[in-house]
């Protein structure tokens, strides 16, 4: 996982990357390289929610 600005970008369970839109409106948990997440999307790619998966 990596960020670029208001872009998170993460890998789905297949591996592909995928691109990510967080901002003041997405409920965000800390996060850092490597963990495993769980990702709340709108259809444009907005993230609404962004938590760690244990």
């Amino acid at each position: 996982m990596r960020t670029e600005g208001e872009y998170y970008w993460v890998k789905d369970n297949s591996g592909k990357e995928i691109r990510l839109h967080v901002d003041a409106s997405t409920k965000l948990d800390k996060v850092i390289r490597g963990d495993k997440v769980k990702a709340y999307i709108t259809e444009q790619g907005h993230a609404t929610t962004l938590q760690r998966d244990e």
